[in-house]
């Protein structure tokens, strides 16, 4: 049994023991109220039983409300417990636990009841090199900023969570993986444009992106995966880009694919090798890219932790794949 209905299951059968009480409280009362009508008594018997029953009943009223507001006051406590375990405390989004229950509701309807669902594996570029150079504090600045702007942009259209470390998880119901994959190129392009501001210092960052979008097969963990496996190959590629995932296929694919054509397939997991051999093979580089850089030798992508985010090299340009 999930732990918040547990303790909710609890919470109702003391407030129900307390109004029976209230009940029995009141039902003594009335008692003794009728009773005291009876002409058989004495007149100063029949006084005492009449203002026993009535100090009853007010008392049982008196109760009744002090349950009540007691009530809510636990109700109030109970949502801000929930509130707290499914919030991210550093960002503010939905967590973990917050993700994996949205996912389990929608992914466990038929999928003609649910529609389409798309979901977007967010990664913040150089993150680990940045917080080396600069401090956790810092760090925690730069994930406060680009929480705060995805959720700006996405809004009320989909559900923002941080899915750990720098790593963000964007669930997109009614979302197809066209406007998926639209959707997160212009979010790549919007926080490029974003400064994040720490101690009297500027930096700019850089994201890449997984897309793909669940199939009536699709569990949490599978469709997880498999975004998360776009989201790999968009860094091995050379970052600040983005890579879509085929939901019904787990053969590995070259990114020079046009936005008329099937987008780019990933592998699973038990395919990283041949995706390896696969990716060395290829020149990211768009032909945007290598008529923007003066030197290209300079600037070819690397898998390895490059400069920190102050300075951040835009080494591939993802929007490539969808012009």
């Amino acid at each position: 049994m999930d732990q918040a209905k547990f303790t909710h299951e609890i919470q109702t059968r003391a407030m129900n023991s307390r109004f029976v009480l209230v009940g029995i409280c009141a039902w003594i009362s009335s008692c003794l109220l009728v009773a005291g009508w009876l002409p058989e008594l004495s007149g100063n018997l029949q006084s005492v039983w009449l203002m026993s029953g009535l100090l009853g009943l007010v008392s049982a009223v008196g109760l009744a409300e002090t349950i009540k507001a007691d009530i809510r006051v636990q109700e109030d406590l109970l949502n801000e417990y929930m509130h707290a375990a499914m919030t991210d405390g550093l960002t503010g989004l939905a967590n973990r636990q917050a993700l994996d229950r949205m996912l389990t509701t929608l992914l466990r309807e038929p999928e003609s009841r649910r529609g389409p669902l798309s979901m977007i594996m967010i990664d913040i570029d150089r993150f680990k090199a940045f917080n080396d150079e600069f401090g956790h504090q810092a760090g925690d600045a730069v994930l406060r900023t680009v929480s705060r702007k995805m959720q700006e942009f996405f809004g009320g259209k989909a559900m923002v969570a941080r899915y750990g470390g720098e790593e963000f998880c964007i669930v997109l119901p009614s979302c197809i993986l066209k406007d998926a994959n639209h959707l997160a190129e212009s979010c790549r392009l919007m926080m490029r444009q974003v400064e994040c501001e720490f101690r009297e210092q500027r930096f700019r960052i850089t994201i890449s992106c997984g897309v793909t979008e669940a199939n009536s097969l699709d569990t949490p963990d599978s469709l997880t995966q498999r975004a998360d496996m776009a989201l790999y190959t968009a860094k091995k590629m050379g970052r600040d880009m983005i890579w879509v995932a085929d939901p019904g296929s787990t053969m590995p694919t070259s990114p020079e694919s046009s936005s008329n054509s099937a987008p780019p397939i990933l592998p699973s997991k038990k395919d990283l090798q041949v995706l390896d051999s696969v990716l060395a093979t290829v020149e990211p580089r768009s032909t945007a890219s290598e008529a923007r850089l003066e030197n290209p030798a300079d600037h070819a992508p690397d898998t390895n932790d490059g400069p920190d985010l102050k300075e951040p090299e835009y080494t591939v340009a993802g929007s490539r794949m969808h012009q």
